[in-house]
């Protein structure tokens, strides 16, 4: 399973593996899941490229946090906003199994794989 991402016409593909949660959990400090509080908070930028960066190591080998900060600022030219990535953080963790894929009504459901 993955996430489907555009940005610049380009596809990406987004998984966290276990060892990529791992490598996350060790940049950010705690729990990837742990960036929203307790639904309260909205991640940091930082924290939100480290979940994407490490979510694009599995289809994705070679591309740097520098990349993908790249990527991220040109899904940012294209007239999204940070907020609006907390919807892809949500579909990362569904098509990783952090949190459940409930049902397919779910914003982000309709970009997961199998």
């Amino acid at each position: 399973m993955y996430f489907d991402f555009e940005a610049g016409n380009k596809a990406y593909k987004l998984r966290l593996t276990t060892k990529a949660i791992m490598a996350l959990e060790s940049k950010i400090g705690c729990n990837p899941m742990m960036i929203f509080g307790t639904g309260n908070r909205v991640p940091t930028v930082t924290e939100m490229i480290h979940v994407f960066h490490n979510s694009l190591t599995q289809f994705h080998h070679g591309i740097t946090f520098d990349g993908a900060t790249a990527i991220f600022d040109t899904w940012l030219e294209e007239g999204h906003t940070p907020t609006d990535f907390i919807n892809i953080i949500i579909g990362i963790y569904r098509a990783s199994g952090i949190i459940p894929n409930t049902d397919e009504t779910n914003e982000g459901a309709e970009n997961e794989k199998n």
